[in-house]
């Protein structure tokens, strides 16, 4: 599904479930969704405080700057900034009890990953692939243990244009290695979302909306869409709202708005709202439930992994009639169920025509002979597995 300049949720939008009302927004990610654990990369408020203003739901953001998926993927950076895997299990082990039902997760990664990778193989350019199977594992992790069917994964804009990359020998390169893993990532998201039924997995394309923007700025009340607001202005000269970068690497709030903005205007899992001015004014409250608390995540211990194979070890052992999966594995129980069917009308008619055998044989004139030796066969070819 593809929406216009200013709806951007992207392309696998499942179906919008409105049995539940949102009451909590948890966050994973790296400075583009910092909202305070390692430090704020922008002039206001980001795109995850807004959503949950709109939303009016609670916010739990675990990003910190400078995350990536795995730290053990770059040597350079493991045990100092807290990853992907990091903030899972940190938010897990927590134990908040937030409902799932009630509950959407957020995961934003990309960007740090793409530049440690680079700096890893110095002038050779990698392969991504490494990066997007990462982010797509901690997904799936994530659905395990969270047992949630409500999630939200945001792209990686287009590097070439961030001010740190523009007029630079690996502009292109970087802008690539973001398309190599966005296309991967879309396609992944649209794989989960086929297979598991209940499943509704936002893909949200950031990389097309800055696009958008650097093509028709006015259209969205932008000025300036190369430049940094802190390389150029003071406060007396011009405004940040003006501008799409507030420094060399990230974005203005003006942005951010921009990012919530069309994500409750595509109507994800909630009607539409309007961002009003009273709604904005709220998240100037520090104590505002709009603003997340601070979190201290340590290194993880690997007890995702290990939530996530009791779950398939769970998920592998036969249910009793009795007990009905839960809702995002009916899928696999109704499968099972019919295959089990099949083999029961298999063998009912493997013992029916034994038993015509065994009677054409010892009672070679009695009705039944007859009738197998007539029309009544064939009333046997129709009963077939996919018919059942």
């Amino acid at each position: 599904m593809k929406f216009n300049l200013i709806s951007f949720i992207a392309l696998q939008l499942p179906v919008i479930s409105l049995a539940a009302t949102v009451k909590n927004l948890v966050v994973f990610g790296d400075s583009n969704s910092d909202v305070g654990n390692s430090q704020r990369w922008s002039d206001g408020s980001l795109w995850s405080e807004y959503l949950a203003a709109g939303w009016n739901a609670s916010l739990y953001s675990f990003a910190y700057s400078g995350s990536v998926c795995d730290s053990a993927m770059f040597k350079s950076i493991e045990d100092k900034t807290p990853s992907l895997k990091d903030q899972m299990e940190a938010y897990y082990n927590l134990n908040l009890n937030l409902k799932p039902e009630e509950t959407v997760y957020a995961f934003w990664f990309g960007v740090q990953d793409i530049f440690e990778m680079s700096k890893r193989h110095g002038r050779q350019e990698p392969d991504y692939k490494e990066i997007l199977e990462c982010i797509g594992q901690q997904l799936r992790m994530a659905r395990k243990a969270f047992l949630s069917n409500r999630y939200i994964v945001l792209n990686i804009a287009p590097l070439g244009h961030m001010p740190y990359y523009q007029d630079t020998l690996v502009a292109i390169n970087r802008t690539q290695a973001a398309v190599d893993i966005n296309r991967g990532l879309e396609k992944d998201v649209a794989n989960m979302n086929k297979h598991h039924h209940a499943l509704e997995m936002d893909y949200v394309d950031i990389h097309s909306l800055v696009n958008d923007i650097n093509v028709d700025p006015v259209f969205f009340n932008f000025t300036s869409v190369s430049n940094a607001y802190l390389d150029e202005c003071d406060e007396d000269s011009c405004k940040p709202k003006d501008y799409l970068w507030w420094d060399k690497t990230h974005f203005t709030t003006a942005f951010h708005k921009q990012i919530a903005t069309s994500i409750l205007e595509a109507e994800s899992y909630m009607p539409k709202v309007e961002l009003t001015s009273s709604i904005v004014k709220q998240l100037q409250n520090v104590k505002s439930r709009f603003r997340s608390k601070k979190y201290a995540v340590p290194p993880n211990k690997g007890v995702i992994e290990q939530v996530a194979k009791l779950y398939d070890i769970k998920k592998s052992v036969p249910v009793k009639p009795s007990q009905l999966p839960l809702e995002e594995d009916m899928e696999d129980y109704e499968q099972s169920t019919i295959n089990q069917n099949n083999t029961y009308v298999g063998l009912f008619i493997v013992i029916l025509i034994v038993g015509g055998i065994i009677a054409c044989i010892k009672f070679p004139n009695s009705l039944i002979s007859n009738w197998i030796r007539n029309k009544g066969r064939g009333k046997f070819i129709p009963v077939r597995s996919e018919d059942v």
